[in-house]
Protein backbone atom coordinates (compact mmCIF):
# COMPACT_ATOMS: atom_id res chain seq x y z
CA UNK A 1 0.00 0.00 0.00
CA UNK A 2 0.81 3.25 -0.80
CA UNK A 3 1.64 5.98 2.11
CA UNK A 4 -1.31 8.44 0.72
CA UNK A 5 -3.83 4.60 1.36
CA UNK A 6 -2.27 4.24 5.16
CA UNK A 7 -3.44 8.16 5.75
CA UNK A 8 -6.33 7.93 4.43
CA UNK A 9 -7.16 4.76 5.75
CA UNK A 10 -6.07 6.05 9.45
CA UNK A 11 -8.57 8.97 8.66
CA UNK A 12 -11.39 6.78 7.92
CA UNK A 13 -10.61 4.82 11.14
CA UNK A 14 -10.58 8.12 13.34
CA UNK A 15 -13.81 9.43 11.93
CA UNK A 16 -15.74 6.21 12.39
CA UNK A 17 -14.44 6.09 15.90
CA UNK A 18 -15.46 9.71 16.59
CA UNK A 19 -19.07 9.19 15.07
CA UNK A 20 -19.34 6.24 17.54
CA UNK A 21 -18.64 8.28 20.37
CA UNK A 22 -21.11 10.84 19.48
CA UNK A 23 -23.65 8.34 19.00
CA UNK A 24 -22.71 6.40 22.37
CA UNK A 25 -22.98 10.19 23.91
CA UNK A 26 -26.41 10.59 22.87
CA UNK A 27 -29.77 9.02 24.82
CA UNK A 28 -33.15 8.20 24.13
CA UNK A 29 -35.33 8.62 27.11
CA UNK A 30 -38.70 6.87 26.91
CA UNK A 31 -41.30 7.13 29.47
CA UNK A 32 -45.20 7.67 30.77
CA UNK A 33 -46.03 10.94 32.51
CA UNK A 34 -49.90 12.25 33.55
CA UNK A 35 -50.69 15.82 32.20
CA UNK A 36 -52.55 17.68 34.70
CA UNK A 37 -53.82 21.15 34.08
CA UNK A 38 -56.16 23.96 33.67
CA UNK A 39 -57.65 25.18 30.50
CA UNK A 40 -59.09 28.79 29.89
CA UNK A 41 -60.59 28.99 26.47
CA UNK A 42 -61.45 32.78 25.03
CA UNK A 43 -65.20 32.97 24.26
CA UNK A 44 -64.75 35.23 21.67
CA UNK A 45 -64.61 34.10 18.10
CA UNK A 46 -61.77 35.29 16.06
CA UNK A 47 -63.06 34.30 13.01
CA UNK A 48 -66.46 36.05 11.27
CA UNK A 49 -67.11 33.05 8.55
CA UNK A 50 -70.17 31.20 10.38
CA UNK A 51 -69.25 27.71 9.38
CA UNK A 52 -65.63 28.55 11.29
CA UNK A 53 -65.11 29.40 15.01
CA UNK A 54 -61.57 29.92 15.90
CA UNK A 55 -60.86 30.99 19.92
CA UNK A 56 -57.57 31.38 21.64
CA UNK A 57 -57.02 29.47 24.56
CA UNK A 58 -54.27 29.07 27.80
CA UNK A 59 -53.71 26.15 29.67
CA UNK A 60 -50.97 25.45 32.80
CA UNK A 61 -50.44 22.53 34.54
CA UNK A 62 -47.32 19.84 35.80
CA UNK A 63 -46.20 16.43 35.24
CA UNK A 64 -46.25 13.65 37.43
CA UNK A 65 -45.20 10.07 37.12
CA UNK A 66 -48.27 8.42 35.58
CA UNK A 67 -46.96 5.03 37.30
CA UNK A 68 -45.08 4.34 40.37
CA UNK A 69 -41.83 4.56 39.04
CA UNK A 70 -40.75 8.62 39.39
CA UNK A 71 -40.38 10.18 36.05
CA UNK A 72 -36.62 10.45 35.15
CA UNK A 73 -34.65 13.38 36.39
CA UNK A 74 -36.05 16.44 35.95
CA UNK A 75 -39.08 15.67 34.62
CA UNK A 76 -41.29 14.95 37.80
CA UNK A 77 -43.13 17.85 38.95
CA UNK A 78 -42.15 20.65 35.13
CA UNK A 79 -44.12 23.19 34.96
CA UNK A 80 -45.72 23.76 31.57
CA UNK A 81 -47.63 26.25 29.99
CA UNK A 82 -49.30 26.14 26.62
CA UNK A 83 -50.93 29.21 24.49
CA UNK A 84 -52.72 28.43 21.13
CA UNK A 85 -55.90 28.28 19.19
CA UNK A 86 -58.94 25.85 19.27
CA UNK A 87 -60.65 25.59 15.67
CA UNK A 88 -64.31 24.21 15.02
CA UNK A 89 -65.12 23.22 11.26
CA UNK A 90 -68.92 23.14 10.52
CA UNK A 91 -69.02 21.14 7.81
CA UNK A 92 -71.64 18.93 5.28
CA UNK A 93 -69.97 15.56 6.66
CA UNK A 94 -70.04 16.64 10.38
CA UNK A 95 -67.82 19.10 12.51
CA UNK A 96 -64.13 18.61 12.79
CA UNK A 97 -62.33 20.74 15.87
CA UNK A 98 -58.75 20.85 16.09
CA UNK A 99 -56.06 23.13 18.15
CA UNK A 100 -51.96 24.03 17.51
CA UNK A 101 -49.98 25.96 19.86
CA UNK A 102 -46.89 26.39 21.54
CA UNK A 103 -46.20 25.38 25.19
CA UNK A 104 -43.00 26.24 27.27
CA UNK A 105 -41.91 22.97 30.11
CA UNK A 106 -40.40 24.90 32.71
CA UNK A 107 -38.38 22.77 35.43
CA UNK A 108 -37.43 24.04 39.05
CA UNK A 109 -34.32 25.19 38.05
CA UNK A 110 -35.88 27.57 35.94
CA UNK A 111 -34.46 25.99 32.34
CA UNK A 112 -36.98 25.57 29.77
CA UNK A 113 -38.04 23.26 26.53
CA UNK A 114 -40.45 24.55 23.77
CA UNK A 115 -42.84 22.22 22.63
CA UNK A 116 -45.22 22.66 19.40
CA UNK A 117 -48.35 20.71 20.10
CA UNK A 118 -51.38 20.14 18.21
CA UNK A 119 -54.00 18.06 18.66
CA UNK A 120 -57.47 16.57 17.11
CA UNK A 121 -59.95 13.08 17.58
CA UNK A 122 -59.08 13.57 20.93
CA UNK A 123 -55.34 12.68 20.36
CA UNK A 124 -52.56 15.07 21.59
CA UNK A 125 -49.36 15.65 20.23
CA UNK A 126 -45.81 17.54 21.27
CA UNK A 127 -43.10 18.27 19.57
CA UNK A 128 -39.81 19.23 21.38
CA UNK A 129 -37.96 21.42 19.87
CA UNK A 130 -34.77 22.76 21.92
CA UNK A 131 -34.14 24.56 25.01
CA UNK A 132 -32.13 26.28 27.93
CA UNK A 133 -29.71 25.44 30.02
CA UNK A 134 -29.59 21.86 30.99
CA UNK A 135 -32.60 21.39 27.97
CA UNK A 136 -30.28 22.76 25.40
CA UNK A 137 -30.21 20.22 22.44
CA UNK A 138 -33.05 18.06 23.34
CA UNK A 139 -35.72 16.82 21.19
CA UNK A 140 -38.62 14.70 20.90
CA UNK A 141 -41.98 14.04 21.14
CA UNK A 142 -44.88 13.27 23.62
CA UNK A 143 -47.83 11.51 22.23
CA UNK A 144 -51.40 10.60 24.15
CA UNK A 145 -54.87 10.75 24.33
CA UNK A 146 -56.99 14.18 25.13
CA UNK A 147 -57.06 17.29 23.30
CA UNK A 148 -55.91 21.37 23.93
CA UNK A 149 -57.08 22.37 25.93
CA UNK A 150 -58.81 19.68 27.59
CA UNK A 151 -61.82 20.16 25.61
CA UNK A 152 -62.75 24.00 27.20
CA UNK A 153 -62.37 25.48 30.32
CA UNK A 154 -61.68 23.32 33.30
CA UNK A 155 -59.81 21.04 34.82
CA UNK A 156 -58.61 17.22 33.70
CA UNK A 157 -55.43 14.79 33.46
CA UNK A 158 -54.23 12.89 30.97
CA UNK A 159 -51.15 10.09 30.02
CA UNK A 160 -48.44 10.98 27.94
CA UNK A 161 -45.86 8.76 26.37
CA UNK A 162 -42.66 10.60 25.63
CA UNK A 163 -39.50 9.95 23.49
CA UNK A 164 -36.70 12.47 24.33
CA UNK A 165 -33.57 12.27 22.84
CA UNK A 166 -30.61 14.24 24.84
CA UNK A 167 -27.61 15.55 23.43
Amino acid sequence: MKRGSYLLAIVACLLAMTVTIQDADARTLTFTAKRCGTAAVDSADLNDDPGITVHSFVENGTLTSATQTPLPERWEGIQYSCNGHVATLSLMTGTYTFASGVCRFKDKKGASIMANVTSAGNKVEFQFRNGTGGWAGVTGTAKGSGSMPFGGTGQSCSTLHFRINTP
